[in-house]
């Protein structure tokens, strides 16, 4: 081979490869990758079934476990939940993403009581301000809000590992 061919080969080579590695599916999201762990209780708690605690994770489709108390006031027992919103929609989308937001848009189309297919959307939003979190949610049926709901947690310190469980 000549000189030329060797140079050529190996510039198609050298222009054909990436050394940038793909991301894996659990650094997508900044927000759950900076805040994974951090626990977060009900600010100013006074419904019956409430959920004094929540937690987040690297997960995009399990993004936050909370832990609901069964007690108006004092310490009652708890029920865990982890929301997999796997299987659930046909699709989702992230819309905000950065160390203190959070927003993902999870999509489902099915037929409506009258026989119509309808394209319904759930907004779930993820603020952090400080030590305060603010969690939202709008759900959507073809683009017309039918309902939506926020709440407001502060940072917490609590050893959740020592919280009494309800037996089910």
């Amino acid at each position: 081979m000549t000189r030329v061919h060797i140079f050529l080969i190996s510039l198609v080579f050298s222009l054909g490869c990436s050394t940038d590695n793909p991301e894996s599916e659990t650094d997508i999201s900044l927000f759950l990758e900076t805040n994974k762990g951090v626990l977060f209780e009900k600010y100013n708690p006074t419904d019956v079934l409430r959920m004094p605690y929540c937690r987040f994770t690297n997960n995009l489709m399990a993004p936050i476990e909370e832990w609901f108390d069964l007690v108006i006031w004092g310490e009652g027992c708890y029920r865990y939940s982890n929301m997999d919103y796997r299987g659930r929609y046909d699709s989702h989308e992230i819309t905000k993403d950065s160390a203190t937001e959070f927003q993902f848009v999870l999509i489902n189309n099915h037929m409506s009581g009258v026989g119509i297919l309808t394209e319904s959307k759930r907004i779930k939003t993820f603020k952090i301000t400080g030590d305060i979190l603010e969690i939202k949610e709008e759900n959507y049926d073809d683009n017309i809000i039918t309902s939506n709901w926020s709440s407001t947690y502060i940072k917490s310190a609590r050893n959740i590992d020592n919280l009494t469980m309800c037996n089910d």
